[in-house]
């Protein structure tokens, strides 16, 4: 593999490679422009940890965003700077999807957990946990943070008040008041009914 230093001149030839790569599909081009990042792909793919991601994996995620990157470049900026933001952002955004998507996972014991109007157990079956799990998208941000602490961290209030500088008290109302909306939001998608929220 090349090592290529991010000096001035290189950074011209980077241009040069990209808008052959973009007009062309150039193959050698491409190589190139991957071979110009691949110290920084190594280093992203080994900083963040990403569920059911390997070092590998997230190499070769990184390597498909700096292809969109040329794909979609628009030559209004530098491509240095656009192909770092681009595969900067992909990583965020995978972990956000995935961070979300984690906090689905306890959701049997959300339900489960509320002293109040508990449900059946059959809850559970697959579908209706696939209900469940729509009916989250319908929390607005707040709400949905408080329950992926909560259920899926195991955060108690106390400690979740604290990290957030949340009044106690409201936070606690806030619990009651998220879960009541999130059965309110189940029963209604999953038994054919209008959702207000």
């Amino acid at each position: 593999m090349m090592k290529i230093k991010y000096d001035w001149k290189n950074l011209s030839e980077l241009e040069a490679k990209v808008l052959d790569a973009k007009n062309t599909g150039n193959i050698d081009s491409k190589e190139y422009i991957i071979n110009f990042f691949m110290p920084y792909i190594q280093k992203i793919s080994k900083s963040y940890f990403i569920r059911n991601f390997d070092t590998e994996d997230i190499k070769q995620y990184l390597i498909v965003s700096l292809l969109n990157a040329i794909k979609n470049y628009n030559l209004s900026n530098k491509f240095f700077w656009y192909a770092m933001n681009t595969m900067r952002n992909s990583i965020y955004s995978e972990l956000k999807k995935r961070k979300k998507e984690e906090s689905f996972l306890n959701i049997d014991e959300l339900i489960l957990a509320s002293d109040e109007n508990s449900l059946d157990f059959n809850i559970l079956k697959e579908e209706k946990i696939k209900s469940l799990r729509e009916s989250l998208l319908y929390l607005n941000e707040n709400e949905l943070m408080l329950v992926y602490n909560y259920y899926y961290l195991n955060k108690k209030l106390k400690q979740i008040s604290s990290d957030n500088n949340l009044n106690y008290n409201t936070l606690a109302t806030q619990k009651s008041r998220t879960l009541k909306k999130l059965k309110n939001i189940y029963l209604n998608n999953y038994y054919g009914g209008e959702v207000n929220v």
